[in-house]
């Protein structure tokens, strides 16, 4: 509910800041603001995402290369969708958060608020090939539902396959 009225109140914060610019500097310069960020903020989204997946592309060959850095291009895909949401408050914090010292005081917040629980993102990991060998002393087989033979005829009462053999 809090998350509705907050959603709700930011949508009104949106539209009361579109209509002062509107009535301030114009409808037109105001259309064109609201136009503008948002084809930035498509090139900004684009561009992290591809950087974002050619990193994650090295990180499948090489695990070992992760970076407290690599969370710059989660800061610059969130910029790049805020700043593509219409409305100039979304668009206003999204240019905030492409200036590199928000984006480092926002991954050290990040990585101090989840630190805990995720463990340090530097921490070597030595990954050793090999096969997982089970040792139950006595395993129990799957059961399994008895379907009838593909030739035999389903029952008359219109409940084919019904049959479990318990």
């Amino acid at each position: 509910m809090i998350v509705l009225l907050a959603l709700f109140l930011w949508l009104l914060a949106e539209a009361a800041v579109v209509a002062l610019l509107a009535e301030w500097a114009g409808a037109a310069v105001a259309l064109f603001l609201l136009v503008g960020l948002s084809v930035a903020g498509w090139f900004v989204l684009r561009g992290a995402t591809r950087a974002a997946r050619n990193r994650a592309q090295q990180l499948s060959v090489d695990p070992n290369s992760a970076r407290i850095e690599d969370l710059d291009l989660f800061t610059r895909w969130l910029a790049g969708l805020l700043l593509l949401i219409p409305g100039i408050l979304s668009g206003l914090i999204g240019a905030v958060l492409l200036i590199p010292p928000v984006q480092t005081l926002a991954r050290d917040r990040v990585t101090r608020r989840f630190a805990g629980r995720v463990g340090p993102l530097s921490a070597q990991y030595t990954v050793i090939t090999g096969e997982v060998v089970r040792n139950d002393p006595d395993p129990q087989p799957p059961t399994y539902l008895q379907l009838p033979p593909a030739d035999e005829p389903p029952p008359a009462d219109g409940k084919p396959f019904d049959r479990d053999p318990r």
